[in-house]
Order: C-alpha cells, then sequence, then structure tokens
C-alpha cells in the first residue's frame, strides 16, 4: 500500500532516506583525520560544487547560487592549503536540479559539518589541523528551520513534489558516486588528477 505524506517535508525526507544514507556511507569511508582521507572528503565535495558552479548562475538565481559560491571557494580554499589543485576545467557541468531539492540537500549537509568538524578536530595530522574553511562553514539552523516550514505548505502530490524528490534523489547520488570514486583513490597526488563526472 502507497504511503500517504501529509506535505512535501514529510515526503522528500522520507522518500530520500535510502538515497541520504548511501551518501553517509559513501563519505563515511573517508577518514577525514588522516591527510588522505581528509582530502578524498574535500574533493568528493569539489567536484559536485564545482559541476553545479559552472552554470550556477544561469540555473539558480539568487541565494541558491551564492550558497554555492560560498561552499565551493570554502573547499577549494582547504585543498590549496593542502597543495591540491583539481582540474576544474575537466569537470562538466551538471544539469539542472530542481532549486527546492538542491536547497534541501545544500541547507541539510550544511547542518551536518558541525558534527563532522568534531571529528576533524580529533586528527593529530599538522597538515589536517591547517584547514577547516570548508567544515567551518555556518549551518543558519533558522534557515533550514523557515526551508522546512516552507516545505510543509507545499502538497505531498504532484508535479512539483515529485521534481522535487526525484531531483533530491539525484543530488544525493551525484554526492555518494563522487564519493565512492576518491574512496578508490590511494594517494593525494592520484586525488588531484581525478576527473568530476556529474550526475545526469
Amino acid at each position: 500500500m502507497e504511503r500517504t505524506w501529509a506535505s512535501l517535508r514529510e515526503r522528500i525526507r522520507g522518500e530520500t532516506r535510502r538515497s541520504h544514507e548511501a551518501v553517509d556511507a559513501a563519505f563515511h569511508a573517508h577518514d577525514i583525520t588522516s591527510l588522505d582521507g581528509y582530502i578524498g572528503f574535500l574533493l568528493a565535495h569539489s567536484c559536485v560544487l564545482h559541476s553545479l558552479s559552472q552554470s550556477g548562475h544561469a540555473l539558480y538565481p539568487g541565494r541558491l547560487s551564492g550558497d554555492i559560491e560560498v561552499l565551493l571557494r570554502h573547499v577549494q580554499t582547504d585543498l590549496a592549503c593542502l597543495g591540491i589543485c583539481p582540474d576544474g576545467e575537466a569537470q562538466p557541468k551538471s544539469r539542472r536540479y530542481d532549486p527546492t531539492a538542491l536547497e534541501y540537500v545544500l541547507l541539510g549537509s550544511r547542518l551536518g559539518m558541525s558534527v563532522l568538524r568534531k571529528t576533524w578536530r580529533q586528527s593529530t595530522d599538522p597538515a589536517v589541523l591547517t584547514t577547516g574553511e570548508f567544515l567551518s562553514t555556518p549551518p543558519e539552523p533558522r534557515r533550514w528551520q523557515a526551508f522546512c516550514e516552507t516545505l510543509s505548505t507545499i502538497p505531498a502530490t504532484g508535479t512539483r513534489a515529485d521534481t522535487a524528490v526525484a531531483d533530491a534523489q539525484a543530488v544525493f547520488a551525484f554526492y555518494a558516486q563522487s564519493a565512492l570514486r576518491e574512496t578508490r583513490q590511494s594517494s593525494g597526488e592520484a586525488h588531484a588528477k581525478d576527473v568530476c563526472t556529474a550526475e545526469r
């Protein structure tokens, strides 16, 4: 029997749970207290954010585009501190995702960074601890709360809801694929040569 959702907020949370768990599992493989694991973690995020940013202003006008640019700038700052320069030109533009879906994933991930930051600070590697710009990105809990309240006013059915849920799952999949690819790399040099493949 198909479940009945009270609102888009309830539906998007319920129907993306497995996708979200897959992302968590993929990133869990990166030990962010070790240099190689931390580099992989940062590069996985950089891959997704750079692909989104390539046409961000055209596809995501307003605050959402700014969010992408801020997150990308922070992750690139950390990578530069570690001597890693991903080949941004080799990373393709992502397709356009539903803005509601993308905001759901990005704002939610920022809330999780405060937890990851506590883990990162346990590192004993001086190189790892010289960074931290990305994990220090403000989580904006009030904005998240307001966003969730808005989702609660949107019906759980219809084209708008279907698109938001499907694209949220696609964005989660993009992150998971990026994290899994970086897991296969064994050194900082190998990471730097990695090429991102946007979710189509």
